[in-house]
C-alpha cells in the first residue's frame, strides 16, 4: 500500500505557503508538524504553554475535537449549525424564564410564550435532522442539550 504524503495531499500553493510558513522560523516542514502534534497531543498538566492552550481550543472547536460520547456537539460542529443551536436554546431559556417571573404582566407572557414556542420548534427541527443522520434513539434530546453547553463552558 502507497501513502501519501502532506505534499502530495495538499495544493502546489499550499503547501508553498506552509513550507514558507517553518522557514520563516527557522524550521523544516517536518520540524512544524511535529511541534503542532506535539502541543496537540500535550496532556492538560503538559498543555501550559500558549501554543497548547490554542492549538487545543481550535481542535476542541471543530467537530472531530468532540468526544466520540457527543454525537450531537459534533454534528453540530460538522454541519455548521452550531450557532444556530445556541441562538434558539439561549431565546427558549430566556423566555422561559420571563415567563417564570412573577412581576410579568400575564400579555407580556403570552408573548413570551409564543417566542419560547417557535425556539423550541427551531431546536426541534435540529435534533430531528440529527435524528435522520444518527441512528441513536436511546438518546434524551435535553440531555444531549446540556452536553452541548457543558462542553463549551468548560473550554
Amino acid at each position: 500500500m502507497k501513502t501519501e504524503s502532506m505534499k502530495d495531499r495538499l495544493s502546489e500553493k499550499d503547501w508553498e505557503r506552509f513550507r514558507h510558513r517553518a522557514e520563516r522560523v527557522g524550521l523544516t516542514t517536518e520540524e512544524l508538524l511535529e511541534s503542532f502534534v506535539r502541543d496537540l497531543i500535550a496532556e492538560k498538566e503538559e498543555a501550559k504553554n500558549t501554543e497548547a492552550f490554542y492549538i487545543n481550543q481550535w481542535y476542541s472547536s471543530h467537530w472531530f475535537g468532540a468526544e466520540p460520547e457527543n454525537k450531537f456537539l459534533a454534528y453540530l460542529l460538522r454541519e455548521y449549525k452550531i450557532d444556530e443551536f445556541f441562538n434558539h436554546y439561549h431565546l427558549r431559556d430566556y423566555n422561559r424564564a420571563l415567563i417564570a417571573d412573577a412581576y410579568i404582566h400575564e400579555k407580556k407572557k403570552k408573548m413570551y410564550r409564543e417566542d419560547m414556542k417557535e425556539a423550541e420548534e427551531e431546536l426541534q427541527k435540529i435534533w430531528n435532522s440529527f435524528l435522520q443522520e444518527n441512528v441513536c434513539g436511546h438518546l434524551s434530546k435535553e440531555e444531549e442539550f446540556k452536553k452541548v453547553i457543558e462542553h463549551y463552558k468548560n473550554m
